[in-house]
């Protein structure tokens, strides 16, 4: 679109229904086919595209604001482009970024799923029962049998609990009270866990998000430094959540089964080691 044709086309928009939204056309257009004289045509069509539909609402604004006295359309026009397209590049350049590390963040949650998981509890200890199993431990006195199901609590189903009160001579109402209690203990920690890992994950994708817009801000620039600070701060929290988290394993503790069963946590342990050392040397299963 030609300067003239511009002009001509401004002053039919002001006939229109709605002035405002024929003027904003005519300014996109003039804009679009002219990045030269607006100082826009070393970006690519598609960023040049980006930037002016993301300043289309001020464009049907122009006419009403343009005072005529001060400048010339054009003039007003090339002032509000060069001052509005700065602040698009900071807020492209973080939507990029933020593009960047979510895409980044995903990629590598998704190797992790083929591969190891980020986090896991404590193992299973080998002397833990599973399946059917539990009939090889009958030979246990059921109080030592009581304490090994409850520290397995996670692996156990309602079959399990079944057999156990068989096989031990607890009710299963009192067994399923046992666990209920830890089931309770256990989601507690799963979602103290949960947060945490949330919390630790947002820091990783703004650790991404910061590191990818300092390379595109100029190195001691105000903007530059304070975007360093941030990315400075999330890699401290972000190391500092993964050490509590390998301090925060979901799993039984002794404790617990001591304040359940209401006896001392000494006896809990010491139970729990007799039956490792019988396990260990051949006695219990057979």
């Amino acid at each position: 679109m030609t300067e003239q044709n511009f002009y001509r086309a401004l002053s039919r928009a002001i006939l229109e229904p709605d002035p405002e939204e024929s003027a904003a056309k005519h300014i996109f257009g003039f804009v679009y086919t002219n990045p030269g004289r607006f100082n826009l045509h070393k970006l690519d069509e598609d960023t040049r595209s980006d930037f002016l539909l993301w300043l289309y609402p001020r464009f049907r604004k122009m006419l009403n604001r343009h005072d005529i006295n001060k400048s010339g359309i054009i003039s007003y026009i090339q002032s509000i482009v060069h001052w509005s397209y700065k602040s698009w590049l900071r807020t492209h350049a973080i939507l990029t970024a933020c593009d960047h590390a979510v895409t980044r963040y995903n990629e590598e949650a998704y190797e992790q799923e083929r591969g190891e998981p980020v986090f896991t509890a404590e193992p299973e200890p080998a002397y833990m029962p599973s399946g059917n199993a539990l009939r090889a431990y009958k030979n246990l006195p059921p109080k030592k049998l009581l304490i090994l199901a409850l520290k397995a609590g996670p692996f156990l189903s309602d079959r399990h609990i079944t057999s156990l009160s068989r096989i031990t001579g607890y009710s299963e109402e009192q067994l399923f009270t046992y666990f209920d209690a830890l089931e309770a203990e256990i989601q507690k920690k799963q979602e103290r866990l949960d947060t945490y890992i949330q919390s630790r994950n947002i820091c990783y994708v703004r650790i991404c998000r910061t590191m990818h817009e300092l390379r595109q801000l100029s190195e001691g620039s105000c903007r530059y430094l304070a975007v360093q600070r941030c990315h400075q701060h999330n890699r401290k929290k972000w190391a500092k959540f993964n050490s509590q988290l390998r301090k925060m394993p979901v799993k039984i503790s002794n404790r617990k089964i001591a304040e359940i069963l209401e006896i001392p946590r000494t006896q809990v342990e010491s139970a729990l080691r007799y039956i490792k050392h019988a396990f260990l040397s051949g006695d219990i299963v057979k």
